[in-house]
């Protein structure tokens, strides 16, 4: 965890260094991938470089007048999000290694069926979505992780400046 160590001074604004702690945390997973299944979220390690993660997420979120207990749970959910995505990068280098398809090539051998269960009925926003997909659907990752670190920041803004409205997750 310690290679890809945080800036000594932290971007304006707490989104900014969410997002900046965020990138550099699942940049160190894609490099390792093998770590996101010994990180755990339920029996964490005491080590200096997770704790220098954990003191930017909490140091971002504190002045918002959340809990410590709810920026602490703001905190895990980050971090689950990023180990989440991260499950991925060993479970695609394991199939590629057993496989030997990658997979574009592998979405190939499949297609039929996924094409297959739209034509049912059964599932009707799935296969106009699918049909919608003239060239295919390429699933990259790094915008699946840029798509789901924006939404998960979208609702944190909702928590930290609510606009009025009442937040139940502000407690």
């Amino acid at each position: 965890l310690s290679e890809a160590a945080l800036p000594d001074v932290a971007p304006p604004g707490w989104r900014a260094q969410l997002e900046l702690s965020a990138r550099l945390h699942f940049g160190l997973l894609r490099q390792h991938p093998w770590l996101a299944r010994v990180l755990y979220v339920t029996r964490p390690r005491p080590l200096a470089s997770a704790i220098s993660y954990a003191d930017w997420v909490l140091r971002a979120l504190d002045g918002h007048g959340l809990s410590a207990s709810r920026r602490m749970y703001l905190h895990v959910a980050l971090h689950t999000f990023i180990l989440g995505m991260a499950v991925n990068l060993e479970a695609e280098a394991d199939a590629l290694s057993e496989t030997g398809l990658s997979e574009d090539a592998w979405m190939a051998t499949e297609l039929h069926e996924f094409k297959a269960l739209a034509a049912s009925g059964r599932y009707p926003s799935f296969a106009k979505t699918l049909h919608e997909f003239s060239g295919g659907f390429d699933l990259q990752l790094d915008e699946l992780f840029e798509t789901g670190l924006q939404s998960l920041l979208d609702g944190f803004a909702l928590i930290l400046h609510p606009g009025g409205r009442k937040s139940s997750l502000r407690k």
